[in-house]
C-alpha cells in the first residue's frame, strides 16, 4: 500500500510501521510483529485488510511455535519432501480441499492430531503408502508402482508368547520376498517372555 494522507487529521502522512507486540497466550508471552500505517503527525493508526492478514499470520506462527506445532513453512517443506501437491495432501490427510494452503500460509492453526499425522508420515516411510491406499488417491496413476501393498492378518495363537500384542503375519504382498516354510513370514515380538 502506498503512503497516503491521514483521514483523521487530513494533514499527516500515513507511514508503514512494524512493531513487536507482547501477546499473552496460554500462560506465555509471545513476541508478535504487528504491521500497520501510522500518521506521522497525529499518531493515528490505520489497518487495512492486507495488514490484518499479515498480522494474523504472524500471530498464528507464534501460536504454532508455542503449541509445538509445525509452522506453515515447515508443513510446506514436509509436503514437498513427500512429493505431494496441496490438493493431494488434503485428500490423504484430510482437512478439506484447501486445508494445506491455509496451513502453509499460516491462515489457520492445524490440530495437534493433524500435526502428528503429518509428522508421522514424514518420519515413517511405510505410513504414507498406507494413507494413500485409504484415500481417494488410491487409484491415481501417480501412486501406482511406488508402493508395495502388504496385507496383514492377526494371529491369536495362544502358543505365541507376546505380552502386549498378537503376532502379525504377512499373508500376501505385491512383491516377492523370502517366506518361512509354512508360506508366510512371522514378524517377531520384541517383548517375548
Amino acid at each position: 500500500m502506498l503512503n497516503h494522507t491521514c483521514v483523521m487529521c487530513d494533514e499527516g502522512l500515513l507511514i508503514k510501521k512494524t512493531v513487536i507486540d507482547n501477546v499473552d497466550f496460554k500462560g506465555q508471552v509471545l513476541k508478535v510483529p504487528n504491521t500497520h500505517l501510522e500518521c506521522n503527525l497525529c499518531g493515528c493508526i490505520e489497518l487495512d485488510n492486507e495488514y490484518m492478514k499479515v498480522n494474523n499470520r504472524a500471530l498464528n506462527i507464534e501460536k504454532k511455535k508455542a503449541l509445538d506445532l509445525f509452522t506453515g513453512s515447515e508443513i510446506k517443506e514436509i509436503r514437498e519432501g513427500l512429493r505431494l501437491s496441496q490438493t493431494e495432501a488434503s485428500a490423504i490427510f484430510g482437512g478439506g480441499k484447501v486445508a494445506f494452503s491455509k496451513y502453509e500460509n499460516d491462515d489457520v492453526i492445524q490440530s495437534k492430531s493433524m500435526n502428528t499425522l503429518i509428522g508421522a508420515a514424514n518420519r515413517i516411510p511405510d505410513l504414507l503408502p498406507y494413507l494413500v491406499s485409504q484415500s481417494s488417491l488410491s487409484t491415481s496413476p501417480k501412486f501406482q508402482g511406488d508402493y508395495e501393498d502388504v496385507y496383514l492378518e492377526e494371529d491369536f495363537n495362544p502358543l505365541v508368547e507376546c505380552k502386549n500384542r498378537p503376532s502379525i503375519f504377512v499373508v500376501e504382498a505385491s512383491q516377492e520376498f523370502d517366506s518361512g516354510t509354512n508360506g508366510y513370514t512371522e514378524l517377531q515380538c520384541d517383548d517375548a517372555a
